[in-house]
């Protein structure tokens, strides 16, 4: 697991634990890793601000347990389980995130390929339980040409690590054959224009999210697949959350709690507030995303830096210019990014239909010239 995936499963692992297992749980995870603990200390000290958080744990694990569920959860299976899970038959890995496994399988009826998302067999929190559950219901909101379709979703009995049978929620889902985005654009030499009109369709997806009342909270390049046809489809909304969360809701993210990949990480995202994230915090990462599409590389280097060092560096530092081959198109474009990587939420676009508005009405003003 890369930085903030630790610091992810360290708050997911906090917020189903009792404040006083905290110390136990960071000699744990962190060991000599004393920026990590740095990192921890400080989101755990907003976790223990938040009004009312972890009165009343949901489990209450003695450390032996918490010692094997850390060893245990973050290890992927290395290799194919069995030949058959439920309706599907497994035929391979296709990736591995920091809490699920996604196999290629084979639906038996119908009959078709798919993507099966598992959670890793072994112990699950409660807390991990909700965020899995929620995906899956966020995920069968959406039907768009611009998004990975769910085909179904349930229960299923799989081999559990210490012998046995384990119950655990699946998501089974279209299956795109085709690179990332990113990877994409290394392999074909599109135009300016092409880019931005494959740059219109992830807009059009993401905005039929908001539509739909979902955020994804994780855009970038790896989490957007070219298909077959050369158009794009968002994937994985596994920290994805409602924009509008009703009263009842149990939020899953908390005070202080980071989640999404640094680079593409909105300042708000950055500071750990969960109330503050919208869909202006969609269109900083999408604007992330054009940038480095137009230019072939980040507008901020933080990949390398800490949360802290990130966050002072997307506070001071100046965006820098467009310098595009086609003049025409470098300086409302370049105006364009810079709305949309504003670092106040205020000054950004509102809406993702604005944004891909502002673009298109862009492309045909150049086109007429």
């Amino acid at each position: 697991m890369d930085f903030l995936e630790k610091l992810e499963r360290l708050c997911d692992l906090a917020a189903d634990i009792p404040r006083k297992r905290w110390s136990d749980l960071l000699d744990l995870v962190c060991e000599d890793d004393s920026e990590l603990r740095h990192e921890a200390l400080s989101l755990f000290d907003n976790l223990a601000a938040d009004s009312g958080f972890l009165e009343r744990p949901l489990i209450s694990l003695e450390l032996p347990e918490l010692a094997r569920f850390l060893t245990q959860v973050p290890k992927p299976p290395e290799t194919v389980p069995e030949r058959r899970i439920g309706n599907y038959r497994i035929d391979g890995i296709l990736g591995r995130g920091g809490m699920a496994i996604i196999y290629d399988a084979r639906q038996r009826s119908p009959d078709r390929q798919v993507a099966l998302k598992l959670l890793y067999p072994g112990p699950i929190t409660p807390h991990l339980a909700r965020r899995f559950q929620r995906e899956i219901e966020l995920m069968g909101r959406l039907q768009h040409p611009g998004i990975v379709q769910v085909f179904e979703a349930g229960i299923q009995d799989v081999p559990a690590p210490e012998g046995g049978m384990q119950r655990l929620p699946f998501i089974a889902m279209e299956r795109v054959d085709g690179p990332r985005l990113d990877d994409y654009l290394e392999q074909t030499e599109l135009s300016i224009r092409q880019r931005l009109e494959l740059f219109v369709q992830v807009c059009e997806a993401v905005d039929h999210a908001h539509s739909r009342g979902v955020l994804h909270r994780d855009l970038k390049p790896s989490n957007i697949v070219i298909d077959e046809h050369g158009h794009p489809k968002l994937i994985d909304f596994g920290i994805a959350r409602p924009l509008f969360p009703s009263s009842s809701s149990t939020p899953l993210t908390t005070t202080g709690q980071i989640l999404g990949s640094l680079p593409y990480l909105s300042p708000e995202q950055l500071q750990g507030g969960p109330n503050r994230v919208d869909q202006r915090s969609d269109i900083y990462s999408l604007g992330i995303i054009l940038f480095e599409m137009l230019t072939g590389r980040p507008p901020f280097d933080i990949d390398h830096l800490s949360l802290a060092e990130a966050a002072t560096v997307l506070a001071t530092t100046t965006l820098p210019s467009l310098d595009l081959e086609d003049t025409l198109l470098s300086e409302p474009l370049g105006r364009l990014v810079a709305r949309a990587l504003a670092p106040v939420r205020a000054q950004r676009y509102r809406r993702v239909s604005e944004l891909r508005r502002t673009l298109q009405r862009a492309l045909r003003q150049i086109s007429e010239i």
